[in-house]
């Protein structure tokens, strides 16, 4: 399991937690929570061993698992008798043949418990905060008993649900592309207007050029301000209120600053000429 996914999954077993728990007049609760079925997996016969190994026990093999979005969960209900030790569910997330993470249900209580004595029959989960961009081409589900034990499971499920980059305007690979073009079109028209001003010439054009300027400012602004009302992630709504602020101020002091520079070149000829 990467890291910086612990704390995802750790708020993510809370509130799959409370949802079994209050919802269980619903016939789906993790659909009722925004995550979307891919498939319902078949059923398993029970499995028993007298004896205990580390080695896993496959149980599924999902090649091709249909994961369209960033994250996704195996599901199910598991039921278990004189587990010896701790024994725990595993699913590895594959990308390819040669990156690969992995889920276990090895927390002390509720769906992401580890097997350990007995238990009638609960549900489990194994989510995953996957890589972004990219989709799972395998999932293996496993089954680890190191003391032994008989292991029942059923109702088992695949999900996905979209991860902020999912629900984003854009990847963060563009937030340069997106901050950059605002930056240089600014820079441009106002630069092309503090020339003309400084020469005295196309005062039409210049303030044509600045009105468009500070238009685009604003309305990049604007759209940052709306990316965060919307949760929108920082790579979305940095690249759209920095320029947008900066555009719009400095759009606005070289606008006023060229009607002087056009009114100091006006008193020259008329100086010039009396």
């Amino acid at each position: 399991m990467k890291p910086n996914n612990r704390t995802d999954l750790f708020l993510l077993t809370l509130l799959l937690t409370s949802l079994v728990v209050i919802s269980s007049a619903e016939e789906d609760p993790y659909a009722a929570s925004g995550w979307e079925k891919i498939s319902d997996l078949e059923s398993l016969a029970k499995i028993e061993k007298s004896t205990g190994s580390q080695t896993p026990i496959p149980i599924l093999t999902i090649d091709e698992p249909g994961v369209t979005r960033s994250r996704h969960l195996l599901t199910g209900e598991v039921r278990y008798r004189d587990v010896s030790g701790t024994g725990f569910l595993e699913m590895w997330t594959y990308y390819g043949e040669t990156e690969f993470y992995f889920s276990r249900t090895l927390g002390e209580v509720g769906p992401m418990a580890k097997l350990s004595g007995s238990s009638e029959w609960r549900s489990f989960i194994l989510p995953f905060n996957g890589k972004e961009g990219a989709y799972p081409t395998r999932l293996m589900f496993n089954l680890i008993l190191p003391g032994g034990g008989t292991v029942e499971l059923r109702n088992l499920r695949l999900y996905q649900k979209a991860g902020e980059t999912d629900q984003a305007w854009w990847v963060p690979e563009l937030k340069g592309t997106v901050g950059g073009m605002t930056g240089i079109t600014v820079g441009l028209l106002c630069g092309l207007s503090l020339l003309l001003a400084a020469k005295g010439k196309a005062r039409t054009f210049a303030v044509v050029a600045l009105t468009l300027s500070l238009s685009l400012a604003g309305a990049v602004l604007l759209a940052g301000i709306a990316a965060v009302l919307m949760g929108q992630p920082g790579h979305v709504t940095a690249p759209l209120l920095i320029p947008g602020v900066l555009g719009v101020v400095v759009s606005a002091v070289i606008f006023f600053q060229i009607g002087r520079m056009y009114l100091n070149h006006e008193l020259q000829l008329i100086a010039a000429a009396g």
